[in-house]
């Protein structure tokens, strides 16, 4: 008798939009430097790469590669502004809309 072949297990492929836990998104958030980001992202309405670069004291590389990890897990989203690549609070995720108006309320007191 001939051994039957097992199937074999692909990859499933890599979503670009996934839903978050509200776990990750602290988890997310954790890291120091994303925080600063979404902290700065509550006072004013964008940012771009080299900007976070320059207040996070990184290169623009490193600063690319925060920012992405904030895309991916939907706290913020890009625009395209001329040459630059700007990036906004996602207020169409419930998490991110509650924390900035759970830090913003903190700032007044």
């Amino acid at each position: 008798m001939r051994a039957q072949k097992t199937p074999k297990a692909t990859a499933l492929p890599k979503r670009k939009w996934r839903t978050v836990s509200v776990q990750e998104m602290f988890r997310v958030l954790g890291e120091p430097r994303r925080f600063a980001v979404f902290d700065y992202l509550i006072r004013h309405k964008n940012v771009s790469v080299h900007e976070a670069a320059t207040f996070l004291s990184l290169t623009p590389a490193a600063a690319c590669q925060h920012l992405k990890v904030l895309e991916e897990h939907k706290v913020v989203v890009h625009v395209r502004e001329g040459r630059d690549v700007c990036y906004r609070l996602n207020f169409t995720n419930p998490i991110v809309h509650t924390l900035r108006r759970t830090f913003f309320n903190i700032r007044t007191l």
